[in-house]
């Protein structure tokens, strides 16, 4: 027994479109690729005396969408980024008149007294979400030289 071409072409049709279906509801109830609402939070001092570090600003970058968000250290030398989206994040200390700033790295071993990470033009670590610690910005030298 053979089928017409029309009847073969409707049922090919309406295999796509149950499969479009399917496919669709199963887009819809996907779960979002990374968290939102992330938040990193982190007390900037100087290196050398531990005292906090005032008015210093914090870029942080999402590794999963490139979008950078900004923070700038209070009093305390505290600053809170929030709003963030993604699981991975680079964090960027920008230099001041006095310090020198750069890529937030951890101190995973522990060479660091008091300080959980350091700013560094060298190395760099990312983060997730969370509290920092404390990050140490080095004084510039003599010459105004990082």
């Amino acid at each position: 027994m053979t089928r017409s071409h029309s009847t073969i072409r409707t049922l090919v049709a309406s295999a796509i479109a149950a499969v479009g279906l399917i496919s669709t509801a199963g887009a819809a109830q996907a779960a979002p690729d990374w968290p939102t609402d992330q938040t990193i939070t982190a007390t900037i001092v100087d290196s050398r005396t531990f005292a906090p570090l005032a008015g210093v600003r914090v870029g942080v970058l999402s590794l999963a969408t490139d979008e950078v968000y900004v923070g700038t250290t209070d009093a305390a030398g505290k600053v809170t980024v929030a709003g963030m989206t993604g699981d991975e994040f680079e964090v960027i200390v920008r230099s001041t008149r006095s310090h020198c700033g750069g890529r937030v790295w951890g101190d995973h071993l522990d060479r660091l007294p008091v300080l959980d990470a350091i700013a560094s033009t060298r190395e760099w670590n990312s983060w997730g979400a969370g509290h920092l610690g404390t990050v140490g910005l080095r004084t510039r030298s003599a010459l105004g030289n990082c």
